[in-house]
């Protein structure tokens, strides 16, 4: 997964967009929607992650966030996306990345 975050100023609220690889539905039943909320705020409680706004789409999600470090704002990302994932497959019986990238404004 490709992260950039070289435009990342700390304190300030940030939009992220996370995508699925090729446009695929990353969300295929209400369960898969709870459990990524709940990894989600499980996760930004652990690093200090304030959430301002929260969308989740069945191929995308968008969030508004401050995190009080970079190194905070990165770590919470990629947990999130690797414990989803790494759940996710060995429900579904399958292998592989789920998202393309996470970008930010």
């Amino acid at each position: 997964m490709s992260q950039d975050y070289r435009t990342y100023h700390e304190g300030s609220t940030h939009h992220v967009f996370c995508k699925a690889i090729g446009g695929n539905i990353i969300f295929y039943s209400v369960q898969d929607c709870i459990f990524y909320i709940t990894l989600y705020y499980h996760l930004a409680r652990k690093y200090g992650i304030i959430t301002r706004a929260f969308s989740i789409m069945p191929n995308h999600i968008h969030s508004n966030e401050q995190a009080p470090s970079r190194k905070a704002f990165v770590d919470f990302h990629r947990d999130l996306n690797r414990e989803f994932t790494m759940t996710y497959n060995a429900e579904h019986k399958r292998l592989g990345k789920r998202f393309v990238r996470i970008s930010h404004i």
